[in-house]
């Protein structure tokens, strides 16, 4: 019974874990519009270069 709990969890922790960045990825992109996705793009690349 453990194991089929532990399987469902971790199937819709799976699922989850593909949705959410999906929805949320939308709705960001809306609010900041092209000019605030492209400054955060280019900050994410600054900050990377650096570490």
């Amino acid at each position: 019974m453990k194991v089929i709990r532990n399987y469902l969890y971790n199937a819709g922790y799976q699922v989850l874990a593909i949705i959410v960045p999906l929805l949320t990825s939308a709705y960001v992109s809306r609010v900041l519009r092209p000019e605030g996705v492209g400054a955060n793009a280019f900050t994410n690349s600054i900050i990377n270069t650096l570490f």
